[in-house]
C-alpha cells in the first residue's frame, strides 16, 4: 500500500473536493493536509494554528478524519 499527505490545495480535484464535503466541519484556522492510499484520498490531517481554551482542553492542536468506506 502506498501512503501520502498532500497538503489541501485550490489545484486538487473532484474526489478531494468529495471526500472533504463528506467528512469536514470548519472550526478554526487549520493547515490542512489530505491523506491519500494508492492515490485515493481517504481523509485529512489537520493542525489548528489558533486554539482557545476548549481545544486546549479538550483536543489541541491535531485532528484528523478519515472517509467510511
Amino acid at each position: 500500500m502506498k501512503y501520502e499527505l498532500k497538503e489541501l490545495n485550490v489545484d486538487m480535484g473532484i474526489a478531494e473536493y468529495e471526500m472533504y464535503q463528506n467528512i469536514s466541519e470548519y472550526d478554526t484556522p487549520t493547515i490542512t493536509y489530505i491523506m491519500y492510499v494508492n492515490d485515493v484520498p481517504i481523509g485529512y490531517i489537520c493542525i489548528r494554528t489558533k486554539i482557545d481554551d476548549n481545544w486546549k482542553k479538550w483536543s489541541g492542536n491535531f485532528y484528523y478524519a478519515i472517509r467510511r468506506n
